[in-house]
């Protein structure tokens, strides 16, 4: 459009100085109002030309094919009239010795209507990208001013312009225009054909693409829960619209884009509707059986009856066997005040305080930090460890009230094989070491530290040896006390929160009551952050609050809350990311009391809950591979997104 303009600017001064002198030797060179109106208009034309090339640099170029319309459709239409007022005033008693000048007259309206009623025509139907159901109205507009000048002329000028001149002329520019129109109208017939075809092309192979995209996101696709799925659909939506808002002007691409956005917009809805739980795992995205079942089996909230080899009904009856087991007695910390003072007076804090063996920061920060080890060679390595791991942390809390929380915790413990103050030594071990090597330790306050080291030590505290679905399966006190829901968990926080309310174990005496408050609710939040049914749901919750421009966990309490939850689910698994000789220790003493549990329940005639039947043993290598692709990997790879120096990678 800029091009055209300038152009037909440069040819409107070349005309416009070579008619002024031709109406100086024509019949008109006495009418100076024919001579004024000359000027007018072509004013009003530099005017409009000079608009076409503003129109072409300024975002008025979007609207270019309506406003082109207008200007071409003037330019028309003031020439085409303007021939037809030269026409009603030639003088029709002119003598022979005018007819030069005449001739002048007649051959300057034919030039004119050459230069700005034919040409506006031939660029409009031949350069520019015009549709013939707009232009129809310029070519109209031409055949109608164009045939009544020559009519006027031949009608009041018969003698110098016969009949039969005028009737070829009519014919000729009406034939003349009509081609143009044809011409037009078979060109835009043709790129509508064409773009036709590309639309469809395109289409089509949109259509192939998002297939192929979504038959390789099945077998690429990344453990996600529902409200992933949608955020990442909702994210892919908002891109495609901007990058239509983007578009300079509407091109074949519009339609698939625009139709992508719908598919995506309907599975939005879809997800909406048909999920429970947006923070639901969609099982379905494992290619193998065996690797749906055993995830199902370390994170499922349910389904007791888990291989479906029992038809019969189950007596859920409590039995004495287990009711009364002392590692599931309801609440161990509300024994007699008297056996709990008895118990804090025979620790000999001096002697312990001796016999304690400090390890240095630089060992305790080592992933490969081996607490099987230090335990079997060591005399006090519960203290040794976790008293080392207490200095860490800048503190006044007194050595006495240290040393007793730590010995009715170690007291609190069971001896079972897995869950025991081994495993709780090396989730803080573990929590330490990776908060440091993040880089996150040093950026939290005392509070969080401690907040830390509360969690780790006591996040199994109490634990019989049984998992959750035991407990609900057989209708324990514990599962009425937490209706069934992270039953083992609340137990251990509950735990926790009864020894610190022990004066001499109240590691938490010097804080003021909104401190207290917040370090219990961050205790609590993490110790839940362990059951393993919500393992996909926190990963999740992570992801989207890390993609997310403005997480921050070292201004933002929150964002932090949410990755010390990530650390320390990694550190209450990390057996699954340590040396082959230390991990394949952790599996044997998590499959004894899974056996255990297994005979319990065979005992109790309960349904087996998963990976505790010792008769399918062939099934643990298959059920540890699951294990580390599909729960400790996912785990670990989302804080490879905030570890800057590649440690976890």
């Amino acid at each position: 459009m800029i091009i055209i303009g300038m152009i037909m600017l440069i040819l409107c001064f070349f005309i416009w100085l070579l008619f002024s002198w031709s109406f100086k030797s024509s019949a008109w060179e006495k009418d100076s109002y024919i001579i004024m109106l000359f000027h007018l208009l072509m004013i009003i034309n530099t005017i409009i030309l000079l608009f076409f090339i503003i129109v072409g640099l300024t975002e008025l170029s979007k609207y270019a094919e309506v406003i082109s319309y207008v200007l071409f459709g003037i330019m028309v239409g003031i020439w085409g009239l303007w021939n037809i007022a030269t026409s009603l005033t030639l003088n029709d008693n002119l003598t022979s010795k005018v007819i030069p000048s005449l001739s002048s007259a007649v051959e300057t309206i034919y030039a004119l209507t050459y230069i700005y009623g034919l040409l506006p025509l031939v660029i409009m139907d031949v350069f520019f990208p015009s549709r013939t159901k707009y232009n129809w109205f310029m070519h109209l507009l031409f055949i109608v001013l164009n045939s009544t000048s020559i009519i006027l002329v031949g009608a009041r000028n018969p003698e110098f312009v016969p009949s039969v001149f005028v009737v070829f002329r009519v014919i000729a520019y009406t034939t003349l225009c009509l081609f143009l129109y044809i011409g037009c109208y078979t060109s835009e017939l043709q790129i509508r054909y064409v773009f036709y075809n590309l639309l469809i092309t395109g289409y089509k192979l949109d259509k192939l693409e998002s297939a192929m995209n979504k038959n390789n996101s099945r077998n690429n696709k990344k453990i996600s829960t529902g409200i992933e799925d949608l955020v990442l659909m909702i994210k892919e939506c908002t891109k495609v619209i901007l990058e239509l808002e983007n578009e300079t002007e509407i091109n074949f691409n519009v339609h698939s884009k625009t139709s992508y956005c719908t598919n995506i917009l309907e599975q939005c809805l879809s997800t909406l509707t048909k999920t429970d739980n947006l923070y639901n795992v969609d099982y379905d995205v494992f290619d193998k059986f065996e690797n749906k079942k055993f995830i199902e089996a370390y994170v499922s909230k349910s389904k007791s009856n888990f291989l479906g080899d029992q038809d019969e009904g189950v007596d859920f009856k409590l039995h004495k066997s287990f009711s009364t087991n002392d590692f599931i007695c309801v609440d161990k910390v509300d024994i007699d005040k008297k056996e709990i003072k008895k118990f804090l007076k025979e620790i000999d804090i001096p002697q312990v305080t001796n016999m304690i063996q400090l390890i240095d920061n630089k060992s305790l920060s080592e992933w490969d930090f081996n607490c099987l080890n230090y335990f079997e060679n060591s005399k006090y390595p519960f203290f040794d460890i976790n008293l080392s791991l207490m200095f860490t942390i800048e503190h006044d809390i007194p050595m006495n009230s240290i040393i007793n929380f730590l010995s009715f915790v170690e007291k609190q413990y069971n001896n079972v094989p897995y869950h025991n103050t081994i495993h709780a030594t090396m989730v803080t071990q573990k929590f330490f070491c990776l908060s440091k090597k993040l880089g996150i330790y040093d950026h939290m306050e005392y509070k969080i530290k401690l907040v830390m080291f509360i969690s780790g030590i006591c996040h199994d505290v109490g634990h019989p040896g049984y998992n959750n679905l035991f407990f609900v399966n057989s209708l324990h006190p514990l599962s009425i006390i937490y209706n069934d829901i992270s039953v083992l968990e609340n137990y251990h926080a509950s735990i926790t929160f009864k020894i610190l309310q022990l004066n001499q174990c109240n590691i938490l005496k010097s804080f003021s009551e909104k401190d207290f408050r917040l370090i219990r609710s961050y205790i609590i939040e993490l110790i839940l952050s362990t059951d393993m049914k919500y393992h996909f749901e926190i990963i999740s919750k992570f992801r989207i609050r890390r993609e997310n421009g403005d997480f921050d966990y070292v201004k933002n309490n929150d964002d932090l809350l949410v990755l010390i939850k990530m650390i320390i689910k990694s550190a209450d698994i990390s057996h699954g990311s340590v040396k082959w000789n230390e991990h394949y220790k952790w599996c044997q003493r998590v499959l004894c009391e899974f056996y255990s549990q297994g005979d319990e329940e065979l005992k109790n005639k309960m349904p087996l809950s998963p990976l505790c039947d010792r008769t399918k043993h062939n099934e643990v290598c298959q059920s540890q591979i699951t294990f580390l692709k599909f729960v400790v990997m996912p785990l670990f790879e989302e804080l490879t997104y905030i570890d800057d120096i590649k440690f976890v990678k």
